[in-house]
């Protein structure tokens, strides 16, 4: 997956984020081509793509609501920590992870 950073300060950077799963099983997404420095931030969200709810009690009683890019888990890269690792959920094999960035200078 390619991504784009962006600053105030300077031009955009180009980096990619790379996800392998490891020898136990988890997922390790890191940061490639790029070396973030102090004050910048990769945040990566396990985001599913469609969800629903069946509503129990109130005014939506009896209905089903559908939910769309539904974040389950969120992640910080920064120059220190340029990795993560994480389960994909079991009920829902169709998650997907994006990454955004966000700098703080």
């Amino acid at each position: 997956m390619d991504a784009v950073i962006s600053s105030s300060v300077e031009e955009n950077k180009s980096f990619e984020l790379d996800a392998k799963i490891n020898t136990n099983g988890k997922i390790i997404a890191s940061i490639k081509n790029i070396k973030l420095v102090k004050g910048e931030m990769v945040l990566i969200a396990l985001v599913q793509k469609q969800a629903s709810t069946k509503v129990k009690r109130g005014e939506n009683a009896g209905k089903e609501l559908m939910h769309v890019n539904v974040v389950k888990e969120f992640f910080v890269l920064t120059e220190n920590k340029n990795f993560t690792l994480f389960n994909l959920p079991v009920k829902n094999p169709y998650a997907i992870f994006s990454g955004c960035i966000d700098t703080k200078h």
